[in-house]
Parts: structure tokens; C-alpha cells; sequence
């Protein structure tokens, strides 16, 4: 597996398959980091670690890793575990989420069917029940049958507080974000730029996190920014290469003041006297 390999088969799901272009912005991310880690056949990465590179809510994360899925363009796992995160695989067949694993039960007087139409029979040789795989729901993975079904187990009730935090993400209020600058121009720029088509429809959190991502610039670059975004139509301000550019603009601000504070070199003259 590799980069072009990945490119021309996402390109023939494409013809297919519609795909928005943040489905097609993650799966060249996840293939990139498949990449680094040496084209494993599955890789773990966080959900939260790929909406901040990526400058995307989590659900919309989820939702596009879901269409990859149906497309057969990756296979993931979710982890009980944040820490180690999903586990993605770019090499096989899609995996539903939260897989419920069905084993072959040997005959027993109080054998209890796995699904509600499926009817089991038993082989002559092994004695073992052989149950059919419904037409609708389990991929064979591995050699291991996966069920995708509804979670059944009660859900904890959120607690108030936790129900106002939400609240407060959730919600759109320009006036309650945590500003890294203040100066009138700043504010002017990112209210431009909270008002353009791809960002006007981004909640306090995501609003929040770009703030941040911006809060380790001096205020003239962040503003250079947010300009370029509002004129490339970008979704975010921050990307990887953005710490590369600051390096070269804070040289390219030193080497003009240094030409623009530079004393004026004084000649010489000779002092004539006439007699």
C-alpha cells in the first residue's frame, strides 16, 4: 500500500460513491499518518487529536469516518479508551461500530439462538452449530463474525452542569470568546472571517480552539492570517506548515527594521580653504 495506491482508489469510490470534501480531506489525513507509521496494516489515533488538525467538531469526525466506511474506503474500531484511541486499517473491509462478537457454540440442551430469523444446523463432523450469517448486518473480519447492534444498556443521565457546559459549546456568542488580541483592527478581521460561508455555521468551541491555535502569534501575523483564510475560503487559520511561514515573517519584520533603523554612514570631507 501506498500514497498513489490510496489516491486512484479513492478516485474510483469517488465516480461511485459521492463524497463531501471533508470525507476526502480526513481520509488523506488518515492516510498520512498510515504513511508515518510505516503503512501499518492498523494504526490507533484519537478523534480529538484528528478534529484539531483538521479544525472539525468530533461528530463531524464521526460521521465522515462513517462514510469512508460505507464506502469501503477504511475499516475502524472504537476504543473503550480514549487514550489509545479508534483503530483505523486502510486494508480491509469495513467494520461497523461497537462490534458484538458471535462464537460458535457446541451443541447443549439449552442452546439459545444468536438472532431473532436465523435458523441453526448442525455438522455431522464437529458436532457444532453452524449458524447463517444474516444478510443485513455481520462482516467477516479477521475470521471473527461482527453484529453491528443498538446499545441497550441504560445511559447515565448528564448532570446539570454538564448540561450547561454543553450548552455553552454548543451555542454561537461572538462576545464570549476568549480573545487572544483585542485591537480594533483584530476584531474587525475576525468577525469578517466568523461571517464567511464555511464559519458562520461553527459553534463557541470550534470558534474557540482556532482563537487559541492563533493566541501564540504576534497579533500582526494572526491578523495576515485571517485574512488569507477569509480569501482562500479556508475552514481553518492554523495548519501544519503555518509555524514554517511565521519563522520566515518574523525574519523578513527584523532584516526591514534593522534596513530602516540602519544610521546613515557620515563621509569623510576635505575642508578647502582659500587664501
Amino acid at each position: 500500500m501506498n500514497g498513489y495506491k490510496l489516491t486512484k482508489r479513492l478516485k474510483e469510490v469517488r465516480e461511485k460513491t459521492p463524497l463531501s470534501a471533508i470525507d476526502q480531506v480526513l481520509f488523506h489525513e488518515l492516510a498520512s499518518i498510515c504513511n508515518e507509521k510505516m503503512w501499518e496494516e492498523t494504526f490507533n489515533v484519537r478523534t480529538s487529536k484528528l478534529a484539531d488538525a483538521l479544525n472539525i467538531s468530533k461528530k463531524t469526525i464521526q460521521k465522515s469516518r462513517k462514510e469512508l466506511a460505507k464506502a469501503g474506503l477504511i475499516a475502524y474500531t472504537t476504543a473503550a479508551n480514549n487514550q489509545l484511541g479508534c483503530s483505523y486499517s486502510l486494508m480491509e473491509k469495513v467494520i461497523n461500530d461497537e462490534p458484538t462478537r458471535v462464537t460458535v457454540t457446541p451443541v447443549t440442551s439449552s442452546l439459545i439462538p444468536v438472532t431473532r430469523e436465523a435458523t441453526s444446523s448442525v455438522d455431522p463432523l464437529t458436532e457444532e452449530v453452524i449458524t447463517p450469517v444474516p444478510p443485513f448486518s455481520p462482516i467477516i473480519y479477521n475470521k471473527t463474525i461482527y453484529i453491528k447492534h443498538k446499545d441497550t444498556a441504560p445511559k447515565r443521565k448528564s448532570t446539570s452542569l454538564e448540561n450547561k457546559k454543553s450548552k455553552q459549546i454548543d451555542k454561537r456568542d461572538l462576545s464570549t470568546l476568549d480573545y487572544p488580541h483585542t485591537s480594533e483592527e483584530f476584531m474587525a478581521i475576525w468577525e469578517e472571517l466568523a461571517g464567511t460561508a464555511k464559519w458562520k455555521t461553527k459553534k463557541n468551541g470550534s470558534l474557540q480552539r482556532s482563537l487559541n491555535k492563533l493566541a501564540k502569534y504576534e497579533e500582526a501575523f494572526a491578523i495576515e492570517q485571517m485574512e488569507r483564510a477569509i480569501e482562500c475560503n479556508w475552514m481553518g487559520v492554523v495548519f501544519p506548515n503555518t509555524d514554517k511561514y511565521y519563522e520566515e515573517w518574523k525574519k523578513a519584520k527584523n532584516d526591514e527594521y534593522k534596513r530602516n533603523n540602519q544610521p546613515e554612514k557620515k563621509s569623510a570631507g576635505i575642508i578647502s580653504f582659500e587664501f
